[in-house]
């Protein structure tokens, strides 16, 4: 049986394994902010993880016949298409 680290040794080691975060502000929607983004990104180093956290919900409630077909494309435009760009750039 394989003995387990001591809690202090694990946090220390999640702790150095973190070297830098750098957050960046894209416009999920926009192909040339996404490139953009991923450039900057990659002219720092290298990307190691993508989270893809960009997300709206547009106006909830309402019958689907009342749906501004505006907001519908914002929406789908943010969770979808954002999500796509994302991972195709990176």
């Amino acid at each position: 049986m394989m003995r387990q680290q001591p809690r202090w040794q694990r946090r220390k080691f999640r702790q150095s394994a973190v070297q830098t975060v750098i957050p960046v502000h894209v416009d999920v929607r926009d192909r040339n902010s996404v490139s953009r983004a991923i450039e900057r990104t990659v002219g720092l180093g290298r990307l190691d993880v993508l989270v893809n956290s960009a997300g709206v919900t547009g106006k909830t409630n309402i019958p689907t016949a009342q749906v501004d077909p505006d907001d519908w494309d914002n929406v789908f435009a943010i969770n979808s298409r954002g999500v796509f760009l994302m991972c195709r750039a990176a």
